[in-house]
């Protein structure tokens, strides 16, 4: 998903001992892991700040993707297949629908309101890591 989406000139090798992944992949030990840079804040030559708004979107639709794939697979491909959803599914109850960028939303009453479509439409996210993190950022960003 990701290679479909980030174009080939952005991506970037990195050698074993710059590359985070390594970490877990060599079966270090946990008591090591703390004391190894990389492994928390990645690759020195590795920046947020170069990346645009636009990068830092579409990252965040990936991983919104990726968890709605985990989360909700027989409801995303009865959606994308036309099927009514799952009679057992605790979202049967829900309109949902999938967007022109693949994010699994939910219709309602707001269609008509005169406010921002992701407000209007708001992902499907169940208890996650992402779910946690969307929300302490909501929160920050309203001074709570």
């Amino acid at each position: 998903m990701i290679q479909e989406l980030i174009p080939a000139r952005q991506w970037q090798h990195f050698n074993s001992n710059d590359n985070p992944a390594d970490c877990a992949s060599r079966g270090w030990s946990p008591t090591k892991l703390p004391t190894h840079f990389s492994c928390w804040s990645g690759p020195m030559r590795l920046k947020f700040d170069s990346l645009t708004a636009e990068e830092l979107h579409t990252a965040l639709f990936m991983l919104v993707i990726s968890v709605q794939c985990d989360s909700f697979t027989a409801e995303v491909q009865c959606l994308k297949n036309g099927k009514p959803l799952p009679e057992k599914s605790p979202t049967v109850s829900l309109t949902l629908f999938i967007n022109e960028y693949r994010v699994l939303r939910i219709g309602g009453y707001f269609h008509k309101a005169e406010i921002p479509e992701h407000h209007k439409h708001p992902a499907l996210l169940q208890n996650s890591k992402l779910t946690e993190l969307t929300i302490m950022h909501g929160l920050l960003m309203n001074l709570h």
